[in-house]
């Protein structure tokens, strides 16, 4: 197709200039890990022809030049942690689940991935405590001061608290949470980012206000402990040759939070896309038991556009909880040093079948800036002092923020403000 970019909505030439690097980094061909057990293993044929649909560019009707130049999204100075953050609307704290992560013992280790190499850990009992009822919808006002403080960590024995941190301060809206899985994905020979772009993913969600992007922290697990604590499994040898060993022979990985009862809804296949795609659309009509859902399809295309995900509609990584809200995960082939054109163009194709986005992500996106962005990254044990995201991924990074908020832009400068940044 040889039509000037400048008809895909008014997105600038330029900037995909800037996002494509023409240094070539062979393109994989996608690949997915089963970090949850799923029943299929494999891309459907229905879904393979709904990523064909998904690289077809939009009808003419809606590939709409911008009648003047595209306004500038406002910024606003939010911060990256500064807030309580729940996951999802499962009622969880993130930096209580972190702390699980990163310290709860792991009892037992069960290979689960097929193309990445990645272990299901039951990770051994939590301190965590959760409030009984919270409305996750009441979180989604970005900057919100009321947002609730949901979780807190029983002092330690021999800890010393406040009487206002102890959980019986709250009273009986307090209840245990049951013990906690974890994902671990440590780097290996095929996948040698594969770990910490986990954590760098999971990590720039936060900075964006992204609440359904599963939390990654960096942990390193010795190898002996894997080998004494791992379910008996045929496929030991293979894997153990593909793993990377650091110092005092331990790997070093991504511990993500295992979610229970993922299901596929159907977004990735092609009466699914057609179905949303129609929601995104300026003029479509969103069903009111669907606006939670659309908002996440739509920060999702954002995202994965940001981090280079490409593989998110290759089988598995779409899932929902409840039917109701999306859950991001599996992110180990973003932030790639050099993006394919042919990857940038599936992901772009994507991108713009979105007119509808939440004005809240789009605020924090243009607020964005890298050092905020690093101190965030240095929060993680494993990635701190490592300079990681930075010169090519991270000048990628930026492209293609640009990219989105010039698309954003020149939408808003065609349909109004209201119309386009529609959801909160």
């Amino acid at each position: 197709m040889n039509r000037p970019l400048t008809t895909w909505r008014g997105l600038p030439c330029l900037l995909l200039e800037l996002v494509v690097s023409c240094a070539s980094e062979p393109a994989r061909p996608a690949t997915k890990s089963t970090d949850q057990p799923l029943a299929a293993t494999a891309a459907q044929p229905e879904t393979l022809a709904a990523q064909r649909e998904l690289e077809l560019p939009l009808p003419r009707d809606q590939l709409r030049p911008a009648a003047k130049p595209p306004a500038p999204v406002e910024a606003q100075p939010l911060g990256c942690s500064s807030e309580r953050r729940l996951f999802a609307d499962t009622g969880l704290d993130e930096d209580a689940l972190l702390e699980e992560l990163r310290t709860a013992p792991a009892r037992v280790f069960k290979p689960v991935g097929t193309t990445s190499v990645v272990f299901r850990v039951a990770l051994g009992a939590r301190r965590c405590l959760q409030r009984a009822a919270v409305d996750p919808e009441a979180l989604e006002t970005v900057g919100s001061p009321a947002a609730p403080q949901p979780c807190t960590t029983l002092p330690r024995q021999g800890e010393k608290t406040h009487d206002s941190d102890h959980p019986r301060a709250l009273g009986p809206i307090l209840k245990t949470l049951p013990r906690i899985a974890a994902a671990f994905k440590p780097s290996s020979r095929t996948r040698r980012r594969a770990a910490f772009a986990e954590i760098a993913a999971y990590r720039l969600a936060r900075c964006l206000g992204l609440r359904n992007v599963v939390p990654a922290i960096g942990r390193r697990l010795p190898i002996g402990l894997i080998k004494q604590r791992l379910k008996p499994d045929d496929r030991w040898p293979a894997i153990e040759q593909q793993l990377e060993l650091g110092q005092e022979q331990a790997l070093t990985g991504a511990a993500m939070y295992w979610v229970p009862d993922l299901r596929d809804i159907g977004i990735d296949r092609r009466q699914g896309i057609r179905e949303w795609s129609g929601w995104l659309a300026v003029d479509g009509v969103v069903p009111e038991n669907r606006r939670v859902l659309a908002r996440d399809i739509s920060n999702m295309l954002v995202f994965d556009y940001l981090i280079a995900n490409w593989d998110r509609f290759s089988g598995s990584n779409a899932l929902a909880q409840h039917g109701t809200r999306l859950v991001l995960r599996d992110h180990d082939v973003a932030f790639p040093e050099h993006l394919p054109l042919k990857l940038h163009r599936k992901l772009l194709a994507r991108l713009l079948r979105a007119q509808r986005f939440s004005r809240g992500l789009i605020a924090r996106l243009a607020a964005l800036s890298p050092p905020a962005l690093a101190r965030e990254i240095g929060r993680d044990p494993v990635l701190r002092g490592r300079r990681w995201l930075h010169g090519k991924r991270l000048a990628g990074l930026l492209d293609r923020r640009q990219a989105v908020l010039s698309h954003v832009a020149a939408l808003v400068d065609l349909h109004g403000e209201d119309g386009v940044l529609a959801f909160p």
